[in-house]
């Protein structure tokens, strides 16, 4: 059995039973299959709120660690060069409980996002209940949607609105990150645009609304992680320096 046969079988295959269970729940109480693409999209991110909130913390954690760093490497970089410059950083690392890994951290949200967009995709191109159902103004959710007319040109409306919402949570998400980060951030999203762009109107109402839930998600989230910030600064708690450089 080869590798994507087994990931299949225990990662995407479970998770597209997951799928269907949820869409028949919401098809069976809406009796439409437009809301009930919107309703599994938010019976989803609220599944899995508390697993999004760990990897956000640990995202977050891992950014003031950097942050505290930054100082310090900053020094060592203006300071030295070559191997040395190497062997200095690794110890200023070791000395401050900071491994290098650490950084895949900012990729968890990613890793845990993506099992579950594969199987959406494939559910939902799959799923032949949606043959020539219309949904509002989409004429049909098992085709791309063509809400906007230029000339001859037929324009595709959800997968912009899904990206102008990415690009929007990621601005969000990544307002004290790294440049890297930020453009990782806007070029997936860029990459997504093109991937997704002629897709089932279905697929991209699904995920169009849960790029607005992560949205929503994400302003809340920094709306409530700056009050915190400001009851501990009053209080006195301020961040701990980087650190003493040996050098």
């Amino acid at each position: 059995m080869s590798f994507g046969k087994i990931l299949d079988t225990l990662l995407f295959g479970p998770l597209r039973l997951l799928f269907e269970f949820i869409f028949g729940q919401t098809y069976a109480l809406t009796g439409a299959a437009g809301w009930a693409i919107l309703l599994m999209s938010l019976v989803m991110n609220l599944l899995l709120f508390p697993l999004y909130r760990r990897v956000d913390k640990i995202r977050e954690e891992n950014q003031k660690m950097e942050r505290e760093l930054q100082p310090g490497v900053n020094h060592i970089k203006e300071t030295f060069s070559g191997q040395e410059r190497l062997m200095m950083l690794q110890t200023y690392y070791r000395q401050n409980n900071y491994k290098q890994s650490y950084a895949l951290r900012g990729t968890l949200s990613l890793a845990l996002e993506l099992p579950f967009f594969i199987a959406a995709y494939q559910f939902l191109s799959r799923l032949n209940l949606l043959q020539g159902l219309s949904f509002g103004t989409i004429a049909d959710l098992s085709a791309p949607d063509g809400l906007l007319q230029a000339g001859s040109w037929q324009i595709n409306l959800l997968p912009l609105l899904m990206t102008a919402f990415n690009v929007l949570s990621g601005a969000v998400f990544s307002r004290e990150s790294s440049n890297k980060v930020k453009i990782q951030l806007y070029a997936m999203a860029a990459f997504f645009l093109i991937f997704l762009y002629n897709s089932p109107s279905a697929l991209m109402l699904y995920w169009t609304f849960n790029n607005f839930l992560s949205l929503v998600k994400n302003l809340l989230t920094k709306k409530f992680t700056g009050k915190q910030a400001e009851k501990k600064h009053a209080r006195g708690h301020l961040p701990l320096p980087y650190g003493q450089i040996f050098v």
